[in-house]
């Protein structure tokens, strides 16, 4: 308090400037307020009476002592109104304040002003005509075209009117003549003379008039303004001029045109009599802007600047911004180009853009001042043209290394990897992760809460909780370990998962167990620790794998008559299973507990993987919904005629399929051929006898085919003549019998699914909304594909696809369609409104009871429609443990779910991608770690811009 008294004393007590500003002059360089009280309450009106030590200061400076002898010689001369002269606006005055005072925090820009030098400069035409509109009275403005119509008595109404506009006067003013004329036109007529040598604009005087002649009109003429009854000539009603502002009609107001006006005042005061007068209409200026001199640019300006005031009703500014949206995009690019007119990113905006790009040091050098290499020179010039300017590469360093700080390590550590011949090998790997999460989760907080972003969800979360989520996944060729702050407004967002730790290996239980072991002990204070007055609860969320592995499970029990499992119990049932041997093949008579778990997380604030539950259960679905046009793939092959010139494999085995046809009909023919002639060459010989001319023909007949047979052994003729016949239709025979072979090996390996019409119509539909297949990962979906794809209008575009290709291909198969559009649609349409219901952040009693038969529902309609598929882990995790976990928590996956440790492995490949050049293994994952740690700063993702709405064409 001390130094603020000393340096209050510094100060000015009128204008708040240091009293050092009149060292140099001869003059005392401050004055004692008390000896001049009633001039500076006079001029000022400033109580000295009331000054407080601790606030104002004693003295007031030189400068404030001439403003204040001029002012009182204008009072002792005119008994004038003060304001237009007073060019000192008084400095206000505040108790001091330990954080943020004035006095001891001074603005810089205030106190670089350099004083005035010299005498004391005459009043611009801007202060003048300030003043002039300071003195203007508060009337209704009554100047809109369709106002001018009046009941009252014409003489009266000709009293109240402008003699510059000839409209009924607003704000009027009292001229020396005892004339009344607006403000606004007065104005007007000041700028003519430049505010310097201003003749009376009604009596045309010599003697100039000054501001300070000029008073409001008088208190009668206001009231008359105020009371004065108009007609409207629009809707012929008698309106008030107190009542104006509340008068609604249809026609439109137009304002007079002043210019031609202010031309003939113009020529009327400068004219002589001999003379006649000139008024000009306008025209264009002599010489080009360009190519004008400094003085006429002013000039111009300050003429455009004059109009903007009068047009805009002095909001010059706000009328300039939208003469600039006007302009085209090029104009007004290429105007601030030549205004010269830069924008500056600074550096935490422009740290947040290397962030959001995953761009290295690097290339943002290059970018910003590509000296060193002559390919990029042209970068730094598109920048420049563009008027874009980044922040120098040591601030947005040292703001990265405030955010980052030092808690990440890297190292090689001995980790597990599977061989191809089978087995396990131990060999080092790198593995980055920050030795202190407790510091990280709670600078992530404190962060947050500077950036104004947490929030508890409309009271899901408690108002004394604060919600932290572990999690995990294997993507790419690393396990991530991250963690989440559920109270920030979109929980599950990439820009939400932070990394703490990150190796090279799959995530096996002895990668975890040797990654994770050193947070055991963290993870257990984490769980309940104050962060101010807020208690964090830690929970776990992953797919049902990562879950197993994190709590030494080696998957579900399948066993209904276990109770639900906690933490105690599974600690329990493994020391249990080490006491019985700890062999692998008794695991299941322990709850299948192989490990003790790696964190103390209760089993009930474990979040139920959500979205791979809905994954898992739709590619369930949608496999055997590619199953069953598969099938009526290989119908519609048997009856396939098209004549195509493609060479897809289905064409190809429609057309092995039609030739397997034809084959086993005349294999049929030729079996039926042969039964019939060997009963009827048997009848014949037994009838007729050897010596018969019926015997002879078929002799011969056997003879003839003798060229196209072996030679028999036997020359009985009777036998002969059979062998001939056998032989012919069993040649025949087997020729049919290897064309079926040869034909059923190509229609054996049937052909590319993928390759069927009714397949090819469901991919189609699946393109028509926007999902495809991953080609990777067991060709399962992404998860905002599986959210678009149970919208119920892609649920119908998918079952129905079979139909509209049987209905084109194969009308005979319109009705298998048919059923399965039935089956499948129903099916997906359940899964669809299940998923719409425990995706959501909060889901309240009415919605369990509802989710509940739907599930049930939903289970009971794929059990008879699909009897021979089996029931996968995540649809029973659906069926078991969706409805409990909802009623016992009333959260829905959307709030606690895992989809964001499944979004950070494409920004994580694109970070390889980024530093792959990078020869230490170990350096180049801490750089990405690193790289990922900034784009999740908060200070860095409210930086963000907010994404703009596409509009649909």
């Amino acid at each position: 308090m001390e130094q603020h008294i000393t340096k209050v004393k510094e100060r000015c007590r009128v204008c708040g400037r240091f009293l050092v500003e009149a060292r140099e002059k001869k003059t005392r360089s401050s004055y004692i307020c008390q000896e001049f009280a009633a001039d500076l309450y006079t001029v000022f009106t400033i109580n000295t009476s009331n000054d407080i030590v601790n606030t104002h200061p004693p003295c007031f400076c030189y400068r404030c002592k001439l403003v204040l002898d001029k002012c009182l010689l204008h009072v002792a001369q005119d008994q004038q109104q003060l304001t237009p002269f007073r060019s000192i606006v008084p400095f206000e005055w505040k108790p001091h304040t330990a954080v943020d005072c004035g006095i001891c925090h001074p603005n810089p820009l205030r106190d670089k002003t350099s004083p005035p030098c010299g005498r004391p400069a005459t009043h611009s035409p801007q202060k003048i005509i300030a003043g002039i509109r300071a003195i203007a009275p508060p009337t209704e403005s009554l100047q809109d075209d369709h106002l001018l119509g009046s009941s009252n008595n014409p003489a009266i109404l000709e009293q109240l009117q402008c003699p510059i506009c000839l409209k009924i006067l607003h704000q009027p003013l009292e001229l020396p003549c005892r004339a009344l004329v607006c403000t606004a036109c007065l104005v007007e007529w000041f700028k003519v003379f430049n505010c310097s040598g201003v003749k009376c604009p009604c009596c045309f005087h010599d003697t100039p008039i000054t501001a300070p002649q000029l008073k409001a009109a008088p208190l009668l003429i206001q009231t008359l303004l105020r009371d004065i009854v108009l007609q409207c000539q629009t809707c012929r009603k008698d309106i008030k001029a107190c009542e104006y502002g509340t008068h609604q009609c249809n026609g439109e107001s137009t304002k007079a045109d002043l210019q031609t006006a202010f031309r003939v005042l113009r020529r009327l005061a400068s004219h002589t009599p001999s003379q006649p007068i000139t008024i000009p209409t306008g025209g264009t200026a002599r010489t080009p802007t360009k190519t004008a001199s400094a003085r006429t640019i002013k000039r111009r300006c300050m003429q455009m600047q004059n109009i903007r005031e009068v047009v805009s009703q002095e909001e010059s500014s706000a009328l300039l911004r939208r003469e600039l949206d006007y302009l085209s995009t090029s104009d007004r690019q290429i105007l601030l180009q030549e205004a010269g007119i830069v924008s500056v990113i600074g550096p935490g905006e422009a740290l947040a853009i290397k962030a959001g790009l995953g761009m290295p040091w690097s290339k943002l050098r290059v970018l910003r001042s590509p000296k060193y290499m002559d390919d990029f020179l042209t970068s730094n010039r598109w920048l420049k043209a563009s008027g874009v300017s980044i922040s120098c590469e040591e601030k947005m360093r040292q703001i990265g290394r405030g955010l980052l700080g030092e808690n990440l390590q890297g190292e090689v550590a001995p980790l597990s990897f599977c061989l191809s011949s089978g087995g396990e090998e131990i060999r080092g790997a790198p593995l980055v992760f920050m030795p202190d999460l407790n510091q990280k989760v709670i600078q992530m907080l404190d962060d947050n809460h500077s950036v104004g972003r947490l929030t508890w969800h409309n009271g899901i979360i408690p108002q004394t909780e604060v919600w932290v989520k572990l999690g995990g996944d294997k993507g790419g060729n690393t396990t991530k370990m991250n963690f989440q702050i559920v109270n920030v407004p979109t929980p599950n967002s990439i820009h939400n998962t932070c990394v703490f730790c990150c190796f090279a290996a799959t995530d096996s239980v002895t990668n975890l167990h040797s990654a994770l072991d050193r947070y055991r002990d963290q993870v257990k204070q984490l769980q309940g620790m104050k962060w101010r007055e807020y208690t964090i609860k830690v929970f776990m969320c992953g797919d049902f794998e990562f879950l197993t592995r994190m709590y030494g499970l080696s998957g579900a029990t399948g066993m209904k008559r276990y109770p639900l499992r906690s933490l105690e119990c599974i600690k329990e049932s493994h020391k249990q299973f080490m006491a019985a041997g700890g062999k692998r093949k008794k695991v299941k008579n322990y709850m299948n507990c192989v490990t003790e778990p790696i964190f103390d997380i209760p089993i009930d604030q474990v979040c139920l993987p959500g979205l791979h539950i809905t994954q898992g259960i739709f590619v369930k679905i949608f496999d055997l919904l590619e199953d069953a046009c598969h099938q009526l793939d290989l119908q519609l092959a048997y009856t396939y005629t098209e004549e195509s010139s493609s060479s897809s494999s289905f064409t190809k085995y429609a057309e092995e399929l039609h030739k397997l046809q034809v084959a086993k009909a005349k294999l049929a023919e030729a079996q039926d051929a042969m039964v019939t002639l060997e009963e009827a060459i048997t009848y014949i010989v037994i009838a007729h006898g050897e010596d018969s001319e019926i015997t002879k023909f078929l002799m011969q007949q056997a003879e003839d085919m003798r060229q196209s047979v072996e030679k028999m052994v036997d020359n009985s003729v009777i036998k002969k003549a059979l062998c001939m016949t056998y032989m012919l239709t069993i040649i025949t025979k087997h020729k049919q019998q290897e064309e079926i072979a040869n034909t059923t090996k190509v229609t054996n390996k049937e052909f590319a699914a993928h390759d069927g019409p009714f397949v090819q119509g469901l991919d189609n539909a699946l393109q028509s909304f926007g999902v495809h297949r991953q080609q990777y990962f067991g060709g399962t979906f992404v998860g905002n594909h599986i959210h678009k794809a149970l919208q119920p209008s892609n649920v119908e575009c998918l079952s129905s696809c079979m139909v509209e290709v049987a209905k084109a291909k194969c009308p005979a198969l319109v009705a298998s369609a048919t059923r399965e559009q039935t089956r499948f649609r129903r099916s997906l349409s359940l899964l669809g409104q299940c998923h719409q219901i425990y995706d959501q952040n909060y889901i309240d009693e009415s919605q369990c009871n509802e989710l509940e038969t739907l599930i049930a529902h939903f289970m009971e309609d794929f059990r008879s429609s699909f009897p021979d598929s089996s029931i996968p882990v995540k649809m029973h995790m659906l069926e078991e443990h969706t409805v409990p976990w909802a009623r016992k928590t009333h959260v829905g996956f959307g709030l606690l779910g895992e989809q964001g440790a499944e979004s950070i492995h494409a920004r994580f490949n694109s970070l390889q991608r980024t530093y792959h050049s990078v020869p230490d293994k170990v350096q180049q994952l801490v750089l990405m770690v690193k790289e990922h740690l900034l784009s999740v700063a908060p200070q860095n993702v409210a930086a963000i811009p907010p994404p703009t709405k596409r509009i649909k064409q």
